[in-house]
């Protein structure tokens, strides 16, 4: 099989350049998985691929969803398992294909299943019943503005029969939005999906598309589609007692050129244990066009499948009650910055009350620790003058005693003398 013309994106060299520890999940099971069987070349004779990251795929298997076109809802009828389904990611994540692809087989039978006709007019609920303040505050506003083109939402402005839309994402992008004075007119987009139409069970016969057609129109200009969510919801069916799972592609088309996209976290491949879904999101940069739509639906196998369209309402409000929104979004902001204050505040009352109360009870322990340090003293003076009047004592008893000694052994020294002395002599003769 020839492998397509493809080539690396920035990510793919760096995945290469790290080390084995560097790597995430995704890079592993990229290098593990596709890039070593692609490129064995710019691998060591001495790597192995990891086993725990190998989704078990072969090169022809690889080179085989390489030919896939890049755009998965048309792609999605191609992709047999869950291995293949993240290959397929892994492919579009690390490289850039390059190849056309017409999304309608050419070996598909086409069938045109019908035209249904489509009233804005009748979708949703009526602005009248919109009465919580708070989910109205969480939605978006669109303004068509005759003059200004400019805008800073992810949505550009496009000229239109009615003028410049600028459609704001957030409300409190209102404060950076240039109002205009002069507005024709201001539609409120409800975040809330809405049901528009279902076609329920169809059965698809293997290798046939079929074209659903719908056509949008307004009958009254109070109300547009801001969005458009097209899900379908397919299974397979029983040969005997095994299950073939069912496997299609969608794609969508406005007049002569293809819109959605398709997220590959809402897609799920049917298999024996849950149903397939397909889901095709429109978004465009201002409101649906009215016009014709066509939905093709390629069955690979056949299966049985059913189509919900649902969307995003737009009512028209009055021009005043931006200027309202406007001003209530400032005082908002205000309000909130106050919040932010009055939190500091409170934080810092906080802190010095616990400041308070840590010197309060240091200053109470300090008290006590005098009292005792102040009974201790009080215990030592008394100790040392007890001390010192039984020395003192002890000291006087010493002296006296020596004095006495001292007045015996002079008075006998004396008594001695007397004897000895020559007159006494005589004396002691006689």
């Amino acid at each position: 099989m020839m492998i397509p013309c493809f080539r690396d994106k920035v990510i793919a060299q760096q995945a290469r350049r790290k080390g084995i520890y560097e790597r995430t999940t995704e890079e592993h099971q990229w290098v593990n998985s596709i890039d070593c069987k692609l490129h064995p070349f710019l691998y060591n004779q001495s790597f192995k691929p990891l086993s725990e990251h190998d989704l078990g795929l072969h090169q022809n298997d690889i080179v085989r969803l390489l030919s896939l076109p890049t755009t998965l809802q048309l792609a999605f009828g191609h992709i047999n398992t869950l291995q293949e389904f993240k290959a397929y990611l892994l492919l579009s994540k690390f490289y850039i294909v390059e190849h056309d692809y017409d999304f309608q087989e050419k070996s598909l039978v086409s069938i045109d299943v019908g035209l249904q006709t489509i009233d804005i007019n009748t979708v949703g609920k009526s602005l009248a019943s919109l009465n919580d303040t708070q989910s109205l505050l969480q939605n978006e506003i669109v303004m068509t503005d005759p003059v200004r083109s400019e805008s800073k939402s992810s949505r550009s402005s496009l000229q239109s029969k009615s003028g410049k839309e600028i459609v704001i994402s957030e409300l409190e992008d209102l404060k950076d939005a240039n109002i205009p004075k002069v507005l024709a007119k201001c539609f409120l987009l409800l975040r809330d999906l809405v049901n528009i139409t279902n076609i329920v069970s169809f059965r698809a016969k293997p290798l046939k598309t079929y074209c659903h057609k719908f056509c949008l129109v307004n009958s009254a200009m109070t109300k547009r589609l801001g969005t458009l969510t097209i899900s379908i919801v397919f299974q397979g069916t029983f040969v005997g007692d095994d299950y073939a799972c069912g496997k299609l592609s969608a794609h969508l088309k406005k007049e002569t050129s293809g819109v959605g996209t398709s997220l590959p976290s809402l897609q799920v491949l049917n298999t024996t244990n849950n149903l397939g879904r397909l889901v095709i999101e429109y978004e465009p940069k201002t409101a649906l066009e009215e016009g014709n739509y066509a939905l093709f639906i390629s069955a690979f196998s056949e299966c049985t499948y059913t189509i919900s369209i649902s969307g995003k309402v737009m009512y028209e409000i009055e021009a005043h009650l931006v200027n309202e929104l406007y001003s209530f979004v400032v005082q908002g902001k205000r309000t909130q910055e106050l919040i932010w204050t009055l939190e500091k505040i409170m934080l810092d009352r906080r802190i010095y009350e616990k400041k308070v109360s840590l010197i309060t009870e240091l200053c109470i322990q300090t008290e006590h620790s005098k009292g005792e340090v102040e009974k201790k003293l009080e215990v030592e003076e008394f100790r040392m003058d007890h001390d010192d009047s039984v020395h003192y004592d002890s000291q006087i008893n010493s002296l006296q005693v020596c004095s006495d000694r001292v007045e015996k052994k002079e008075s006998k020294t004396l008594h001695e003398q007397i004897l000895t002395h020559p007159k006494n002599r005589i004396w002691n003769k006689n």
